[in-house]
């Protein structure tokens, strides 16, 4: 059996009130209910700053009520993109 997989960059910057522990606790408690669940870390993105971030684009799954990501989006320009959600690359991936 693999284990989950948390991956974080090096240089990624979080706000003052993230807790790495509130993120695992908020994973192994979507993996209790759908073991094949991944979690994320995003935040809002102003507008003048989407060109510098990654951007995730996000999409309600209704069969399996959370959201989905839909792309990645290294940097984009903003006219290419509605998303306004960063996406520092800190994820947990299931062993599934």
């Amino acid at each position: 059996m693999q284990d989950d997989l948390l991956i974080v960059a090096g240089d990624t910057l979080f706000y003052p009130d993230f807790s790495l522990l509130r993120f695992i606790r908020k994973f192994l408690d979507l993996n209790a209910i759908n073991p094949s669940s991944n979690l994320i870390v995003h935040c809002p993105c102003p507008e003048e700053k989407v060109h510098l971030h990654g951007i995730v684009e996000l999409g309600w799954e209704e069969k399996a009520d959370c959201e989905r990501v839909l792309s990645f989006l290294e940097k984009p320009n903003p006219k290419d993109t509605t998303s306004r959600n960063q996406c520092p690359c800190c994820y947990l991936i299931s062993s599934e």
